[in-house]
Formats: C-alpha cells, sequence, structure tokens
C-alpha cells in the first residue's frame, strides 16, 4: 500500500481510502446486511486501507461500531456533515463520535451549504467546528463541495486544511489544476467519485490516473467484496504509465464525453 501526507493535517493515509456511503445504502436497501458490511470493512483494512469516510448516520449499526472500536489506534476517520447551523453540526458530530465509539473524529469536513463557513457568521457552523476542535472533539477541519470556486476559495483561506471535491479523468481541463493549487497551498485533497458515478468502468486507467496526482487521495465506493479486491489489486500492482497508457486514457476519456448516454 502507498501512503501520503494529507496535506497540512499531517495525517499520513493510505493512497486507497474509502467511502462508506455505498455500504451505508446497501445496508438500508437490504442489499448487505450488517455483518456482510463489516466483514467488507475489515477486509480493507486488512489490505491495509488506513482512511475511511462516513457521511452522516440514520441508522448506526453496532456489529460496524464494534469492528472500527478495535481498529481505532491504527485507522483514521474522515466525517462529512451536512449541517447548516452550529447546533446540527455539534450534533452530528456528537452522533458519529457515538457510533464509531472513539473519542475524537481525525477530520470533520463541511459539506459546502451554499456558501463557505467563516468563524463570525450567524449560521455559527465554522464556530461550533473550531469549539469541537478545542474541546479535542476532532483534529482536522475540511470543507466538501462540487463548487469549483469556493473550492478554490477554501484552499486559499487559512480555515480549511483539506478539501473534497468530484475529481476523476472526465473532469474539465479548467478543474484539473485545482490539485495543484492544493499542493501549492499544502491543502489535503480527497477525490470524490473517482469512478464518476460508476460511469468510468476502466479501473487501471482510473488508477493510472491518480498515480499521476501526487497530492490526490480518491475515495472509492464499493459495495462487493469483488469490487474490493479488485481495487486492492491495482493498489498492489499500479498501472505503467507510459506513452501508450496516455493515449488510451485520452482515447476513454473522449469516447464518454462523446456518449453522455452512459452516464
Amino acid at each position: 500500500m502507498e501512503y501520503i501526507r494529507l496535506g497540512k493535517t499531517n495525517l499520513v493515509v493510505s493512497r486507497t481510502a474509502l467511502d462508506t456511503v455505498s455500504l451505508a445504502r446497501a445496508v438500508k436497501s437490504g442489499a448487505l446486511s450488517n455483518d456482510e458490511t463489516a466483514e467488507l470493512l475489515h477486509a480493507a483494512y486488512e489490505g491495509e486501507v488506513n482512511f475511511f469516510h462516513f457521511p452522516s448516520l440514520e441508522s448506526p449499526s453496532s456489529k460496524i461500531s464494534s469492528l472500527f472500536a478495535s481498529l481505532r489506534p491504527t485507522v483514521y476517520f474522515a466525517f462529512g456533515s451536512d449541517a447548516k447551523n452550529g447546533s446540527d453540526a455539534r450534533r452530528d458530530a456528537e452522533r458519529m463520535l457515538a457510533f464509531l465509539q472513539t473519542d475524537y473524529l481525525d477530520l470533520y469536513q463541511i459539506r459546502d451549504p451554499g456558501f463557505m463557513p467563516e468563524p463570525g457568521g450567524s449560521d455559527g457552523l465554522y464556530d461550533t467546528v473550531q469549539l469541537l476542535k478545542d474541546e479535542g472533539k476532532i483534529r482536522h477541519t475540511g470543507f466538501i463541495t462540487d463548487n469549483i470556486t469556493r473550492l478554490k476559495e477554501a484552499v486559499c483561506s487559512p480555515l480549511y486544511e483539506t478539501v473534497q471535491f468530484p475529481f476523476n479523468f472526465l473532469v474539465s481541463d479548467d478543474n484539473l489544476d485545482c490539485t495543484d493549487l492544493c499542493l501549492e497551498n499544502d491543502t489535503g485533497f480527497i477525490a470524490s467519485r473517482p469512478l464518476a458515478g460508476k460511469r468510468i468502468e476502466n479501473i487501471p486507467l482510473a488508477f493510472g490516473f491518480f498515480r499521476g496526482k501526487e497530492n490526490v487521495v480518491p475515495m472509492w465506493r464499493i459495495e462487493t467484496k469483488e469490487a474490493l479486491t479488485q481495487i486492492l489489486y491495482f493498489e498492489q500492482n499500479p498501472p505503467i504509465v507510459d506513452e501508450q497508457f496516455l493515449k488510451d486514457l485520452e482515447e476513454e476519456k473522449q469516447r464518454l464525453l462523446l456518449n453522455p448516454e452512459n452516464d
């Protein structure tokens, strides 16, 4: 497994990170049991994944809670909150702390409420997150957005240590340079939707693309053991990025962009 420093957080995380939102949906729909989900997450850990992202929870699972409580010293937890005000931000943090059976969250991410929360705002969102940080309940603060303007604003401000943004080889050329901006400002960059919501099916091309972005941590979403096995395989056996690879990548990008009905 390859590990990188996540910007100014100084967290050293696995380049293959796991977003649990698809697993949460699979459990909710009945496609996966809590036991199956816990087994899959443990397999990811055995595969040396140490960075996990969680959405806001509706119905915590004691099975999954117990699993992560036992792994706590060796894993990092990122949490994305949909809070729009300070009281909701605290509620979300307390709920996640209880679910994970831990005293602190490594990374608390504010999901874009339509503006970039700042100190002193009437919403109280950023100030509450800082209070949680002062209380030792969170270690680092990040911002999640799909708005490139607010992403750049967050990166260039001193308020956020990481950003999370939809990023894959289909993003527009105008958005590709956001990784360089993060590198210049020592802001950790987390890529959501690395497969563009299942639109990208060529996993080797996706992996090779991310290997060319030295400061990017893709958050992969999985629902099956087979999908996890495939991702871990390419982590251990990354594609060789040569002239032919770049040609294949460009051809696949153009094919998908010319066929939006596949989205």
